[in-house]
């Protein structure tokens, strides 16, 4: 006797409850967090924009504060769109692999940002304790690689 199985693959998905229990406050909510990610992302963008153009500040600082800027975009924008629909859709569910993928980006933004801030504090403190040497310390060239 031979027994057809079926195909029994099923996906993992998680049900994110959030604000499920007060409905009245998910609009409000939404478009709350809809101008904070708004302002954060245009922000961003507009400083990298502005680093990029203006060749006066081409500089070490500058060259880092638009990397960290661009992690903070990358970064939120891993977590904020998620939040968003949840605070809308009806559906609040995340499958497994979006979950994981979710987390993993968002653990390699929070990584890369201290690391960014480390880099930024060691160019302070070169700025600051040795001003004469500043400028072979941090050269170009050690900025780019």
């Amino acid at each position: 006797m031979l027994l057809a199985k079926a195909n029994q693959t099923s996906e993992v998905t998680f049900i994110l409850l959030g604000f499920s229990q007060f409905p009245d406050l998910q609009m409000p909510l939404f478009l709350v967090f809809l101008t904070i990610y708004a302002v954060t992302a245009v922000g961003n963008l507009s400083m990298i924009l502005i680093i990029r153009i203006n060749p006066k500040l081409h500089t070490p600082m500058y060259f880092f504060l638009s990397h960290l800027s661009f992690i903070d975009f990358c970064y939120s924008t891993t977590v904020t769109p998620k939040l968003l629909e949840n605070l809308v859709m009806e559906d609040r569910t995340i499958s497994f692999t979006g979950c994981i993928t979710q987390f993993f980006l968002a653990c390699i933004f929070v990584v890369a940002e201290t690391f960014m801030l480390a880099v930024i504090s060691y160019d302070w403190f070169v700025a600051v304790c040795h001003p004469l040497l500043y400028t072979v310390i941090m050269s170009q060239k050690l900025c780019a690689s």
